[in-house]
């Protein structure tokens, strides 16, 4: 928010310079086209057109920018939940696991120190699952008001696809964000299924380790 406001005036000055630009160089055109007067009306039509189109997302990009990555992100964040959840469940199971082992009999020294080393990368591992949908999460949001800066590009027709990447751009963090959610909805499911079992009695051995940790690096992956 700090920054927004000096962004959006970098580009509309950005943008009126190109408009100028454009203005001359579409009067040379016709000149040496020996445009008539529909020409001249349509060529001009034509640009306040794309002039009115991109001032519009001048103002307002940072938010249709916000809207699409929120729309994106509500259709995978509502069957489960997003990182906070998924670190709340590694936090839940870690406990229930370490519950389970206090309160089994027979268990050497050796088992507990396999189950810390276990947990400890168990953690590890999530945990990078869940930073990295943080920082893709951020990320989204700085691009939804950066990526403002280069909507000055759209009046010129040569440098107009720079604009209108920066739609692209958006399209595709969100996409990516969306399906990170449903990566961490995932993983909250199984980490769920593996609590009951935990919290139910179930025998828990090395081979549940080794699945649980397989899963992990899945999901990471």
């Amino acid at each position: 928010a700090a920054v927004s406001g000096r962004i959006e005036s970098a580009a509309t000055r950005l943008f009126w310079i190109l408009c100028s630009i454009a203005i001359v160089l579409n009067g040379i055109k016709l000149i040496l086209r020996d445009g008539d007067l529909q020409s001249f009306v349509a060529v001009l039509v034509r640009f306040v057109l794309i002039i009115g189109v991109f001032e519009f997302l001048l103002l307002h990009g940072s938010a249709i920018g916000s809207s699409i990555i929120n729309s994106l992100t509500s259709l995978t964040a509502e069957h489960g939940g997003g990182p906070a959840e998924l670190a709340d469940a590694v936090i839940e199971v870690s406990f229930a696991l370490l519950h389970s082992i206090e309160e089994s009999s027979g268990w050497f020294s050796i088992n507990k120190l396999v189950m810390g080393i276990f947990l400890i990368l168990f953690d590890f591992i999530l945990f990078c699952v869940v930073a990295s949908c943080l920082v893709l999460y951020l990320s989204a949001y700085l691009l939804c008001v950066l990526g403002v800066f280069v909507l000055g590009f759209g009046a010129l027709s040569f440098t107009r696809p720079i604009a209108v990447n920066y739609l692209k751009a958006v399209l595709a963090v969100g996409l990516e964000l969306m399906t990170m959610i449903l990566i961490c909805n995932v993983g909250v499911r199984g980490l769920t299924m593996v609590r009951g079992l935990v919290e139910g009695g179930g025998k828990i051995t090395f081979a549940v380790y080794a699945v649980l940790l397989l899963v992990a690096v899945l999901v990471w992956a």
